[in-house]
């Protein structure tokens, strides 16, 4: 009789089950010394059994359905051998349609007669049903760490596994600093990955640095499934750097869309004759704008953008006093974020008040349960409820501190902003921001390619009439729909 011994492990990784392979070959020999025959063939596989495609498998059917004498197959389990419906009614038909005669495992030996096909199948299925029950269990372990700040995957670039926990990669940690600040330096990821192949880091490619760069998981912003948990483990970068990053990548992206053609006066136009919005289009490398679209005919003609942008800012200087504006604008913005930094004080008290009153629970869960004072089934129930209170917290604090950083840097890139603009007007609009251009004013109407009208932003109105410098001969902004505001809120 032909014997065949299979053994297998769940993955191909050679530092995860070192021994598993090794301990079903003894097991194997073992079995063959006991029955005094010898293993003519050993099949090995380093794959889950719950998916299709193992080589090892495969190749030993082929070998028994080939055969014309009597075989056996010598295996630690049968959940060795499958761990999915199709490889185990595969080997089932196999068993019952060719020489194979026996199938010896470590419990029981199958034979070929219907009870043992029959059990057989069941000892599959519930192979199947263990495997099932382990990835859930899994999972919802996994979950319940992330929802503590625990990473549960591969260490990222720049991190390290030191006794179970996620520690930052003293010298791969410093090479991401530098990539970031790098890249919003001006540099390509390109260039940056060329010079880190050159000082020796050969992985990291220009696909690598992209994916870096892109990574909030640095920032302690952690991403599995498409879920987003905050992180318990220690930032390489701050959240302000990311996000500083992530809006050069979107100019960088942006700029290379040519086809979209954001104009910077889109929507803002409207022609005085036909009371059309004027849209804008691309000839000679300069940009025009025109209402003349879909066979509409108007006595307008076109008008060009640089020639828009040096009349505005002359009307800009003439009407609006920045200076005082300016002024009114940063008193605004400073008593907005002192109120909002006096609720954060507020409400960070109070979430550090119910941190610290959900710890004390758990501390005296923890000495009832040593104490013997209530059973194991209630303590684990009161205490998966109590981390998951201490989670909401958590994200209670995070969003706390998220928002009130989107606050400072939405203060800081509208005085940068501003001050652009200011500068730019100053030197005839040449390169005018449209997004400083949109802040102050709307509905340009156009009348022999000159701006007859001009409606003024309705906050700009309210603080220019606060400062009796700034009115000039403003034009009456009523009439006008007027924008959406991008004042920070």
């Amino acid at each position: 009789m032909i014997t065949f011994g299979y053994a297998r492990k769940s993955t191909d990784r050679e530092d995860k089950q070192v021994l598993s392979i090794t301990s079903q070959l003894d097991f194997i020999d073992d079995i063959a010394e006991r029955l005094g025959v010898s293993v003519d063939r050993i099949f090995t596989d380093k794959k889950s059994a719950s998916e299709l495609g193992r080589p090892g498998f495969t190749e030993m059917i082929e070998a028994i359905k080939s055969l014309d004498v009597p075989c056996q197959i010598i295996t630690w389990k049968a959940n060795r051998l499958a761990r999915n419906p199709i490889d185990g009614g595969v080997l089932s038909w196999t068993f019952s349609r060719s020489k194979l005669e026996k199938i010896i495992t470590c419990e029981r030996t199958y034979k070929d007669d219907s009870g043992d096909h029959f059990m057989l199948s069941l000892d599959f299925a519930q192979s199947k049903r263990d495997i099932d029950d382990l990835k859930r269990d899994v999972l919802r372990g996994m979950y319940t760490a992330l929802e503590l700040g625990k990473w549960v995957g591969r260490e990222p670039y720049g991190y390290k596994w030191e006794n179970k926990k996620l520690v930052i990669h003293k010298k791969n940690s410093e090479v991401v600093k530098q990539i970031f600040e790098d890249y919003l330096s001006g540099e390509t990821q390109m260039s940056i990955s060329k010079k880190l192949k050159l000082r020796g880091h050969k992985n990291l490619s220009r696909s690598k640095i992209s994916w870096i760069l892109n990574n909030d998981f640095y920032c302690g912003i952690m991403t599995f499934k498409g879920k987003k948990y905050k992180g318990s483990y220690n930032k390489i970068i701050s959240y302000d750097l990311f996000n500083r990053v992530q809006n050069e990548i979107f100019k960088k992206t942006g700029r290379a869309r040519k086809t979209n053609h954001n104009h910077k006066y889109a929507g803002m136009l409207i022609c005085h004759s036909c009371q059309r919005l004027l849209t804008g289009e691309i000839q000679k490398g300069r940009t025009y704008y025109s209402c003349k679209r879909n066979n509409h005919t108007c006595d307008q003609k076109y008008i060009r953008e640089d020639r828009l942008d040096q009349e505005l800012s002359t009307i800009l200087l003439k009407n609006i006093g920045f200076k005082a504006l300016l002024k009114e604008f940063s008193i605004l913005i400073k008593d907005d974020f002192e109120e909002k930094k006096t609720y954060r004080e507020k409400e960070e008290s109070h979430i550090k008040k119910l941190q610290k009153e959900l710890e004390s629970k758990l501390d005296r869960l923890v000495d009832l349960r040593i104490n013997g004072e209530i059973s194991s089934e209630l303590f684990q129930t009161k205490k998966i409820d109590i981390e998951n209170e201490l989670v909401v917290v958590k994200e209670r604090k995070y969003k706390l501190d998220e928002s009130v950083s989107n606050l400072h840097n939405k203060l800081i890139n509208f005085i940068e902003l501003f001050e652009l603009g200011l500068y730019q007007i100053k030197n005839n609009g040449i390169g005018l921001n449209s997004e400083f251009v949109r802040m102050l004013c709307s509905n340009l109407e156009i009348y022999n390619k000159k701006i007859k009208t001009t409606g003024y932003h309705p906050v700009v109105v309210e603080l220019m009439k606060l400062n009796k410098s700034c009115r000039g001969s403003m034009v009456d902004p009523i009439g006008f729909e007027p924008m959406a505001s991008t004042l920070p809120a």
